[in-house]
């Protein structure tokens, strides 16, 4: 369990170094003042995953290593109960000069393990990472993708009752990534506390039970990873477009009654929304084989030179399916003065498995929200995909593949290939052990 009451951090600004010495000799007051935290309270019980989402400068990387013990704190108390591994920044608690080898060594040992316990991890520690001959040279020759290979190999060997990632799964090849979350879904079902920390909402979504939002160095919102996501949008949404005030329609969380959640400037807005069939019928229930088509009305209270108009497409679980814009599809229109309305339609092609879905629509400039954003409406629309019989497939998209198989014989030179790599794989394997 982590818990934290009260706890604020606090960091002396100097204009010059020459100004902490001169302090120090007792010349007066020489530094600014920077509260990275404010009066945080927050709880994570035993075998929960809490997801930790904000802006660059929330104070999420300061919150992390106050519970790690990095840093201590201004004010307040934190207690944590039981063992914890963290992989923080990059390379945190290694020596560039030491070897691999020697990093597993002291990073063992400073997680408390004895000697002997890290020699008797070291094998499955060097073989999840696959740094394989890298493993015996320093770590100033490694990339940032090796260095999170070792860090996370080392958190994930010693089986810890509380794990702390901040942005680890983000550097590295998308198959080690891979492995390191199915490691960490096996720590949940093990009953590990997490505290996850990721600017990639479908991993928060996918790895989290529950989410807080921080911004400014106060907690603004804790949830599911679902609302807390939203919120985050939208504080993103309003930071871009100067509007500081959010406006945000709330409803319902039973299963998929999800309500409209508006946020923006409001500068244009959205009205009208409908989902109809290709023969124009009103409908929220589709299967994969239809075109749908989304239809609303852009209307503008002031004028704008070229809108981006976009729509996203997110599973129940709030897992982005497919999203684009007209900017990205170079259909610019405008400019619109004030009064000016546009109507606007989507054809979307469904190819999507059987489950229930909801559509994110916006109005924005240029490529993305994050600028100034008019109107970012999620949940605008729900809509349901259902079969017809038996599925004659698995997965999240349809994409009705072709097939061809012929017969034939294996030549002589495939046969002594395969051969070769597998003697070559149960060596090496037969190596690792031995190391």
């Amino acid at each position: 369990m982590i818990s934290l009451s009260h706890v604020s951090k606090k960091f002396k600004l100097y204009r010059r170094p020459s100004d902490r010495l001169l302090e120090w000799g007792g010349l007066g007051k020489r530094h600014g003042e920077f509260l990275a935290l404010r009066d945080i309270n927050l709880t994570v019980s035993e075998g929960r995953t809490m997801g930790i989402v904000g802006m660059n400068g929330a104070g999420k990387s300061t919150l992390l290593k106050l519970i790690t013990g990095t840093l201590l704190p201004t004010e307040g108390t934190i207690e944590i109960h039981g063992r914890v591994a963290a992989l923080l920044e990059l390379g945190t608690g290694f020596h560039p000069e030491f070897s691999g080898r020697q990093n597993i060594h002291v990073n063992g040992q400073l997680l408390g393990l004895a000697p002997e316990q890290v020699r008797a991890l070291e094998p499955e520690i060097i073989a999840f990472s696959e740094l394989g001959a890298f493993i015996d040279q320093p770590l100033r020759t490694y990339s940032s993708g090796m260095v999170v290979r070792l860090g996370f190999s080392i958190a994930a060997s010693i089986q810890p009752e509380v794990l702390i990632i901040d942005e680890a799964l983000s550097v590295g090849d998308a198959r080690f990534s891979q492995k390191c979350i199915r490691r960490i879904k096996e720590f949940r079902e093990q009953g590990t506390t997490i505290l996850f920390v990721s600017h990639d909402p479908n991993a928060v979504m996918t790895l989290c039970d529950e989410a807080v939002l921080l911004n400014e160095g106060r907690i603004v919102g804790e949830g599911s990873p679902r609302d807390i996501l939203e919120e985050y949008n939208a504080l993103l949404a309003a930071k871009g477009s100067g509007n500081l005030e959010m406006r945000i329609s709330r409803g319902s969380r039973e299963e998929f009654s999800l309500a409209p959640r508006r946020h923006g400037s409001f500068e244009a807005f959205i009205s009208g929304l409908r989902l109809i069939r290709a023969n124009g019928a009103p409908s929220d229930v589709y299967t994969p084989t239809e075109v749908m088509r989304i239809q609303f009305r852009a209307h503008f209270q002031t004028p704008v030179e070229s809108p981006t108009i976009g729509f996203m497409i997110k599973d129940r679980l709030g897992l982005n399916i497919y999203g684009t814009n007209s900017f990205l599809k170079s259909n610019q229109c405008g400019p619109f003065q004030t009064g000016d309305a546009i109507d606007v339609e989507i054809s979307v092609p469904l190819r999507l498995a059987y489950g229930d879905y909801s559509i994110t629509v916006a109005i924005h400039h240029d490529e993305t929200h994050l600028d100034k954003c008019y109107e970012w409406t999620d949940n605008a629309a729900i809509f349901h995909i259902r079969h017809e019989g038996k599925p004659d497939w698995s997965g999240m998209v349809v994409l009705d593949p072709m097939f061809s198989i012929k017969p034939g014989k294996s030549t002589r030179a495939e046969l002594e290939t395969h051969a070769a790599q597998v003697a070559h794989e149960q060596a090496d394997t037969t190596l690792k052990k031995a190391v």
